[in-house]
């Protein structure tokens, strides 16, 4: 019987054509709600099963009987270990009679036996891909829960700056959702060998080694049986330490302080709930924060690997939701568990916004510990020769067994003969040598610091054709160099050379300014925090960072306070500051960000008429290019905060600020031993597209001329040759479809 055909529990399905988060509620005995979160399963279908005393003793006699056969096979496919050794159970609203769940994976067609769990409480649960699959009562169905809080508004949440959970309510959410850990599940020695050796093709190779003893071929049978148990071991022990090595990169056993009962208190970071009001403090975060009151740095660099200081605010924005994917909408608010505070304000507090395997960190290694199965083509074609090759030794071998019955052969020595013809078609040495050649290669991924887990992608990444890079910070280096900056003042020619660049001393006092206040650094243990970029801003200025607010200019000794300030938004391109000048009591809104995001907040009187062709000029010549903007700005007293759309308009343009961002040494070597070796190479990034060529061509991408076409209007594109600095629109309508326009 096939699994599925186990007792009806259609209503307990969770939908697999779900493919948005779903909200829920959870009542809990005392009466209380608990506000989730539901994500999309990631299983097609569910059964129930229940241990049976008189099939588990026929489940061992037909496991003596098989010689060991059937557990091999129970094993290999957990629906038969299932059938044959537990009974199909009640679906009862309780699950009483309910200890393990079937489940027939998303994207494949495997099987997985899980335990379920009913606790005291009414909580009815199970553990699957390192996530929990919560029961809701009302809907009778398992839903995939995200360890997050529900959406709240940001009045809700600061009400309970001061006051955070009781005990009663830790408790409900510990039992939903559980501890804040990310526990990868380092299997035991004895675990991670049964799991080797019961591969079928170790299988087959003690098979095989076992009928060459018989035939008497003694030397060749011993030594693939010695280096296919010292390469097993070997295997073993290799995935064990990485595992160890990789659970000791997530483990946190540190103290976090928390708010309970009007009360701050210090706690293991394994006991913090979401919705916990955190005491934000130097040191490594153990769950993902929004930060709702003060202002802090973090190094994020363990997540991202940018080894570049970020500054974060507290959410006053009252139109945001307050969630888990605040991450994602407003990252200058969102402290990332993983990362490492740097530097905090003494009243910085913030609230958990997921705990354990939904934080960034904890999906990251799901991601390692689960990843999604693939299937590449050489795989699959390795399958088919493999089956190939057993139907020619099968038919062989029902041959070969034919003509010894004629001759009057021994049976045994048949079925010995038949079975030799198979070891012959099909090598059983074939997985050896693969295990060897790939734990060299795991000896030299460990001596470079890459740890793999997941041993046999090692031959599938011997096939791969294609390098993907970023550019910033992979292929060039994280520094920047300050060339100078142009007011576009002095030209207005398109066809003129870059002759304009000035140094910043010789510009305005307006444009220094700005270069000097427009800025998110910050002071750690007198160093500046921030990125490389306002850092090089800052040092070229003669500007000096007095404290998180103060700035003051050298050469006139005039301070300057930071009244408010907007964070670089990658979605608009843009940051802000509202400077407050001390000895004369104006105050200014400065801007920096792309020259298209600027312009579209500057009036237009202020634009040269050569701004576009300019930055595309520069942008040519591999300039990294920012543009500045100012106008003069009042806030009232009363006035709290200013909206950002305040800020950023009728601005009156500047100038631009010239990079330079320099290639890697090593960049080159790279790209070149990868292209001798016929690997495509490509390079993603989110510059400028004429800066991002100019890399390109420096390392030498491609040689030739490059054509490029741009939809300027829903009837117009742009087809040019990229060097060529006069290009003229062609409407679609005239474009002929075999034409070549380039």
């Amino acid at each position: 019987m096939h699994p599925l055909e186990a007792e009806d529990t259609t209503a307990l399905l969770h939908k697999t054509t779900m493919d948005m988060e779903e909200n829920g509620q959870l009542q809990v005995r005392d009466g209380s709600f608990v506000r989730l979160k539901y994500l999309p399963s990631e299983y097609k279908s569910i059964c129930h099963y229940r241990p049976s005393f008189f099939r588990s003793g026929l489940y061992y006699l037909l496991s003596i009987a098989s010689l060991g056969i059937v557990p091999i096979i129970a094993h290999w496919l957990p629906w038969v270990y299932a059938r044959l050794k537990l009974i199909p159970a009640s679906t009862s609203s309780d699950f009483q009679g309910t200890d393990y769940v079937l489940l027939e994976e998303m994207n494949s067609h495997g099987w997985e036996l899980v335990r379920l769990h009913v606790e005291r409480n009414g909580i009815v649960y199970f553990e699957y891909r390192k996530n929990r699959y919560l029961y809701d009562k009302e809907l009778r169905e398992f839903h995939r829960l995200s360890a997050s809080i529900a959406d709240m508004t940001l009045k809700e949440a600061q009400l309970r700056l001061n006051q955070g959970y009781d005990d009663g309510m830790v408790t409900i959410l510990g039992d939903v959702f559980g501890l804040n850990v990310i526990d990868l599940g380092v299997l035991p020695v004895h675990v991670v060998l049964l799991h080797k050796i019961f591969h079928p093709f170790y299988i087959f190779q003690v098979v095989s080694v076992g009928l060459w003893i018989i035939e008497q071929y003694y030397t060749y049978a011993l030594l693939i049986l010695a280096m296919s148990i010292v390469s097993v071991a070997y295997e073993v022990a290799s995935q064990v330490v990485n595992m160890n090595k990789l659970q000791a990169i997530v483990q946190n056993d540190s103290v976090v302080q928390v708010v309970r009962d009007n009360e701050v208190v210090a706690i293991p970071v394994g006991s913090v709930v979401v919705g916990d009001i955190v005491l934000i403090n130097t040191g490594l975060l153990a769950a993902d924060i929004v930060l709702l009151q003060g202002d802090c740095t973090v190094d994020e660099s363990s997540l991202t690997g940018e080894a570049i200081p970020v500054q974060k605010e507290c959410l006053t924005d009252e139109s945001i939701c307050v969630n888990a994917n605040l991450g994602l909408k407003k990252k200058e608010v969102a402290l990332y568990s993983g990362s490492t505070v740097l530097r905090h304000s003494s009243n910085a507090r913030g609230m958990v916004l997921s705990i354990g395997f939904s934080t960034s960190k904890g999906e990251l290694f799901r991601s390692i510990v689960c990843p999604k199965p693939m299937q590449f083509k050489v795989e699959q074609d390795t399958y088919r020769f493999l089956a190939g090759l057993t139907i020619v030794a099968v038919i062989a071998g029902i041959k070969n067994a034919i003509n010894a019955a004629q001759h009057g052969v021994v049976w045994w020595r048949i079925i010995v003969s038949s079975l030799d013809l198979v070891t012959i078609a099909v090598p059983p040495a074939l997985p050896l040598i693969l295990t060897v050649g790939v734990g060299f290669s795991m000896t030299r991924l460990q001596e470079k610091r890459v740890f793999c887990i997941d041993s046999p992608r090692i031959n599938l990444a011997g096939h791969l054709d294609c390098f993907c890079f970023d550019k910033t910070g992979t292929l060039t280096s994280d520094h920047m160099v300050f060339n100078g900056v142009d007011s576009l003042q002095s030209c207005s020619n398109y066809h003129e050379s870059i002759n304009s660049i000035q140094s910043l001393e010789s510009s305005s006092s307006l444009l220094r300014q700005g270069v000097g206040l427009c800025h998110t650094i910050t002071l750690h243990d007198n160093e500046l925090i921030g990125s490389p970029l306002e850092c090089e801003m800052l040092q070229h200025s003669g500007y000096q960072l007095v404290s998180s607010t103060e700035i003051k200019c050298v050469s006139t000794d005039t301070t300057f306070t930071r009244i408010q300030r907007y964070a670089f938004d990658p979605a608009i391109q843009r940051s802000s500051v509202l400077i407050h000048n001390n000895n004369t009591n104006a105050q200014l809104v400065f801007a920096k960000g792309s020259p298209e995001a600027i312009a579209k907040v500057c009036n237009n009187t202020s634009l040269p008429n050569n701004f576009h062709s300019k930055v595309q000029q520069y942008s040519r010549d591999g300039y990294y290019c920012m543009a500045l903007a100012c106008k003069t700005f009042e806030k009232s007293d009363g006035e709290n905060t200013v909206l950002r759309q305040e800020m950023e308009s009728d601005l009156s343009f500047l100038g631009l600020l010239l990079f330079e961002n320099p290639i890697k040494r090593e960049s080159f070597m790279v790209i070149d031993i990868l292209q001798r070796a016929n690997i495509d190479v490509r390079m993603i990034t989110g510059d400028n597209i004429f800066t991002a060529i100019h890399v390109s061509r420096k390392l030498r991408f491609f040689n030739g001329p490059i054509h490029f076409i741009d939809a300027l209007q829903d009837d117009e594109v742009m087809i040019a040759d990229l060097d060529q600095t006069n290009t003229e629109p062609f409407c679609i309508d005239k474009l002929l479809p075999m034409h070549d326009y380039a």
